[in-house]
């Protein structure tokens, strides 16, 4: 009811699931399942640290279609944990990720490709997300190619 009501996540008819679990155990258990995977929550206002630790994020990995996305809502501890954060999450997934941070938080969005995404398709995608959502997602792509230059990863 909360994520629904607050968050607006989708409804029953969407396809889209939420599971209410305890992330790390419920992950371990899946293999090749999903699309996306959205992972934000905080213990203390900080992301854990399990949360990067490459034993979950092999876990995740797993979970994973091949052309899935994790994506991490990181609120890190300190630049030297966000450093560290980060060069885990792209070990476990080939460098093939984007961060995308928000100017008015600590946080940063960070998105692990299992494969990289097909770039020709990209402004199809994004018109089509933009409009099945609402969002804005045409300048989260100028946003993601200013903070993710080339060979950082995805681009």
């Amino acid at each position: 009811l909360i994520a629904h009501t607050y968050f607006e996540f989708p409804g029953p008819d969407s396809g889209w699931q939420l599971h209410e679990a305890d992330i790390r155990h419920f992950i371990r258990e899946q293999s090749g399942c999903y699309d996306f995977i959205l992972i934000d929550l905080e213990e203390q206002q900080y992301s854990p640290p399990w949360l990067t630790e490459t034993a979950f994020l092999e876990d995740c990995h797993r979970a994973l279609t091949p052309s899935g996305v994790l994506t991490l809502n990181l609120i890190p501890d300190g630049p030297n944990n966000y450093a560290g954060a980060l060069a885990s999450i792209r070990q476990v997934f080939d460098r093939q990720t984007l961060c995308l941070p928000n100017a008015d938080h600590d946080n940063q969005l960070v998105m692990a490709f299992r494969e990289l995404p097909d770039l020709q398709q990209l402004d199809t995608t994004i018109r089509q997300a933009a409009s099945q959502w609402g969002l804005p997602f045409g300048s989260f792509l100028k946003t993601l190619k200013a903070n993710n230059p080339a060979g950082s990863g995805v681009f």
